[in-house]
């Protein structure tokens, strides 16, 4: 199967999405999930959130080394799952890179704050980071799995 078209369109609609859901698994088993407004995806697949240490998905990354991040396409009834192994960066000289003024919002500490950290999807474990899209055609849809590494 040419997976190729697929991974354009999940490239498409996850760059017309400003908000994801992102997923983690709790202590307990349960799926938790949150809105949060991930950075552009990367050329490589790799995506992150800017984040404070104290939040749960933080833990919940740094125990299972997983994350899921959803991306609903409303106007064309699609969505796409970035499915995968992640990590918590915290490296200062990344977080200056990306850093804009909207993060004191929530981040007043700034990018030297060692609680401002960033929990990354991607595939530097080399593990696949799997992607998952659908697309409603009318009466018809289109549904895909394909590992992307």
């Amino acid at each position: 199967m040419n997976s190729e078209p697929m991974l354009n369109l999940a490239r498409k609609l996850i760059g017309e999405v400003t908000f994801c859901v992102a997923v983690t698994q709790g202590d307990g088993g349960d799926a938790n999930a949150r809105i949060v407004q991930p950075r552009p995806l990367g050329g490589d697949w790799s995506v992150d959130v800017l984040t404070n240490r104290r939040c749960r998905k933080v833990r919940e990354v740094e125990r299972t080394g997983r994350l899921t991040l959803l991306y609903q396409h409303d106007k064309d009834r699609s969505y796409v799952s970035l499915i995968g192994p992640a990590r918590i960066v915290d490296d200062v000289d990344f977080k200056r890179s990306v850093w804009t003024e909207a993060h004191y919002r929530w981040n007043p500490g700034g990018p030297e704050d060692q609680a401002t950290v960033y929990p990354a999807a991607d595939d530097r474990t080399h593990r696949a980071l799997e992607c998952r899209a659908w697309r409603d055609a009318g009466t018809s849809g289109l549904q895909c799995r394909h590992p992307i590494a």
